[in-house]
C-alpha cells in the first residue's frame, strides 16, 4: 500500500496570531504566508475576516498573493461572518471557509444556551450557506473532546450530509488523552458514512494546555484523520497548538511506525521562517524546545560528544539540516571530555594533530567551565595562542560606556574600547534608536569583518544571582552560521562579548590578522 497524504492546514496567521502578546501586521503576515507556501503547506488559514476591517483586508491580500496553497478564512457559524469570509477569499486559487460552533455540554449550556438539535440546525445552515462562497467548507466542532461521543457522531453525520467537506475535531482546551483521542477518531471514522467512504475528511486541531497536542494529533492521524491543523512553534491561545515542526520531525524520523502516512511539507525552510517570526514578534523559544530550541542539536556531555563524533545517530534521531538548521554543536563545558575538547579545537584551528591531554590545557578549561557555565571561545583561543597552537589576532572588550541620550528621539549612545592579544587598541562610538542597535553599529565601525546578525535573545532577570543573565546570538559571515552564548550581569555587555567571540572564531578559522 502507498502512503496516504495528510493534508496540513497551518493556522499560524489566525490561531497563532491570537497568542497573547503577539500581533502580526498585514505586511508581516504576507511574508509568513509566502514562507508557508514554500514549505508545502496545503491550506493556509489566513485569519478571521469578520473580526475587524484590518483582518478582512489582510486575508484578502493573502488570498490574492498565493500561487499554490489554498486559503482558508475563519468564521463563526453566522451568515454575516461567513459572507465576509467568502468575500475576503474570493480571489484565492482554492477557497476554504472554516466555520465553527461549540458542541460540548458546558458550551451549549453556558455560552450558547442552545440544545443539541439547535446546534446541529445552526451548523447545517452554516455549511449550506458557506458552500455558496467557497470551493470547500470545513465545519469545526469546538470543544469536541468534551462532547458526548454519540452527539459528536450525529453532528459529523448531519453536517457532512449538508455538504461539509471537512469536519474539524477540536481538542479546544487540550483536555483529552492520546488513547482516548485515538478511540474517538476511530469511532467517528468507522461510524460516520462520509468519513468511511472518503467523501469527507476528518481533521484534528489539538491544543497544548497539558502538553499533549502533538501526541493527540499523531493519535488522531493513526486512527484515520486525514488533516492536521498546526502552527509554527506551536503558537496559539494559552499553551498553544500542535507545532508543525514537531509533527514533521516525528513523521520524518519514525517512518517505520507511520509508514502509511506522509505530508508535502518541505522543512528545509523552517529555520528561515522561524528567524523571521522571531524578528517580527520577539517570541522567546525555550532552549530545550524540540527542533527549534538552541539546545535541540547541542551536546555537552563527554559521553554524548564522544558518541556523536563516531556517528550522529548515537544520540540524535534527527538531522538539523532537514530543517535548514546548522549542524550538531559540541558545547565545551565541565561535562565535556577529551574527545569533545579536541573536536572543538580542531574545528577552530584545523589542527587535526592537536590532543588536549598532551598540553595540560584540559584541566584548566574544566576549571574555567565551572565558573563560566561553558567555555567561552575567546578563552579557549587565548589558551591555544599561549600554547603556540594558533597565531590569530584575538580581541577583548576593555571598556563599555552607554547612556540614553537626553533628546528622546536620538535613542542611545555607546562607546567601546577593545584591545587585542598583541596589544592593539581601538575605540569607537555610535548612536542608534536602540541600545543593541548602537552596539551593532559601533562594532561594525571597529571591525572589518561585518557579521550579519540573524537573531539574538535574552534570558534571566536582573535581580537574580550574579551571572544569571544570558544572551544567545546567531550571526552569519560569508554564508556560514555562527552561534554564541554569554553569561553575566549586563545584556549589552553580553551581546558585545558574544559578538567578539564570533569575530575571534572567524579569525581563528581563517587566520585573519586584519579583522
Amino acid at each position: 500500500m502507498g502512503r496516504k497524504k495528510i493534508i496540513i492546514l497551518d493556522t499560524t496567521l489566525r490561531d497563532g496570531d491570537q497568542s497573547p502578546g503577539y500581533s502580526l501586521s498585514a505586511e508581516q503576515k504576507l511574508v509568513i504566508a509566502g514562507y508557508l507556501e514554500r514549505m508545502g503547506v496545503d491550506i493556509i488559514e489566513a485569519g478571521f475576516p469578520a473580526s475587524s476591517p484590518g483582518q478582512f483586508s489582510t486575508v484578502q491580500r493573502i488570498a490574492e498573493s498565493l500561487q499554490t496553497a489554498a486559503v482558508s478564512a475563519m468564521a463563526r457559524a453566522k451568515f454575516d461572518d461567513i459572507k465576509k469570509a467568502g468575500d475576503a477569499i474570493k480571489n484565492a486559487r482554492v477557497r476554504y471557509i472554516h466555520t465553527s460552533i461549540a458542541t460540548s455540554p458546558i458550551h451549549r449550556r453556558v455560552k450558547l444556551r442552545k440544545s443539541r438539535s439547535e446546534i446541529i440546525r445552526i451548523a447545517v445552515d452554516a455549511v449550506q450557506f458557506a458552500s455558496e462562497y467557497a470551493d470547500f467548507v470545513e465545519i469545526g466542532a469546538e470543544d469536541a473532546t468534551r462532547t458526548e461521543p454519540e452527539f459528536l457522531a450525529e453532528f459529523c453525520d448531519m453536517t457532512t450530509r449538508a455538504g461539509a467537506d471537512i469536519v474539524n475535531i477540536a481538542d479546544t482546551v487540550g483536555y483529552i488523552y492520546p488513547s482516548e483521542f485515538h478511540s474517538l477518531i476511530d469511532m467517528l471514522h468507522r461510524e460516520v458514512r462520509a468519513f468511511k467512504n472518503g467523501s469527507a475528511r476528518l481533521s484534528v486541531h489539538c491544543h497544548n494546555d497539558l502538553g499533549l497536542a502533538l501526541a493527540n494529533t499523531l493519535a488522531g492521524l493513526s486512527a484515520g484523520a486525514a488533516q492536521a491543523e498546526v502552527t509554527l512553534l506551536g503558537m496559539g491561545e494559552r499553551g498553544g497548538n500542535t507545532p508543525m515542526e514537531e509533527l514533521a520531525a516525528v513523521l520524518l524520523s519514525r517512518r517505520d511506525y507511520f509508514s502509511s502516512i506522509g505530508t508535502s511539507l518541505k522543512m528545509e525552510h523552517f529555520a528561515e521562517v522561524v528567524r523571521t517570526i522571531n524578528a517580527f514578534t520577539g517570541i522567546s523559544i525555550s532552549p530545550n524546545k524540540p527542533v527549534a530550541g538552541r539546545n535541540a542539536f547541542a551536546h555537552t556531555s563527554g559521553i554524548h560528544q564522544n558518541g556523536m563524533l563516531v556517528s550522529s545517530s548515537t544520540y540524535s534521531v534527527l538531522s538539523p539540516e532537514q530543517f535548514g538548521l546548522p549542524p550538531h554543536r559540541l558545547v565545551l563545558s565541565r561535562h565535556s571530555g577529551i574527545s569533545g575538547y579536541n573536536a572543538c579545537v580542531r574545528e577552530l584551528t584545523g589542527d587535526y594533530l592537536y590532543m588536549a591531554e598532551e598540553t595540560g590545557i584540559l584541566d584548566e578549561l574544566k576549571t574555567l567551565a565551572d565558573e563560566e557555565r561553558n567555555v567561552p571561545v575567546t578563552n579557549l583561543l587565548t589558551q591555544l595562542y599561549e600554547e603556540g597552537l594558533t597565531n590569530c589576532e584575538l580581541w577583548y572588550l576593555q571598556n563599555c560606556w552607554y547612556s540614553k541620550l537626553k533628546s528622546s528621539d536620538k535613542g542611545y549612545g555607546i562607546t567601546l574600547e577593545v584591545t587585542s592579544i598583541t596589544g592593539l587598541y581601538r575605540k569607537a562610538e555610535a548612536t542608534e534608536k536602540t541600545l543593541i542597535g548602537a552596539a551593532i553599529s559601533v562594532l561594525k565601525i571597529l571591525f572589518k569583518v561585518q557579521l550579519e546578525i540573524i537573531s539574538y535573545s535574552f534570558s534571566g532577570a536582573g535581580s537574580a544571582p550574579p551571572g544569571s543573565e544570558c544572551i544567545y546570538l546567531t550571526a552569519e559571515y560569508e554564508g556560514r552560521s555562527y552561534y554564541d552564548e554569554s553569561y553575566g550581569n549586563d545584556y549589552t555587555v553580553l551581546f558585545i562579548k558574544s559578538y567578539l567571540n564570533i569575530i575571534n572564531r572567524i579569525s581563528a578559522k581563517f587566520l585573519l590578522s586584519g579583522i
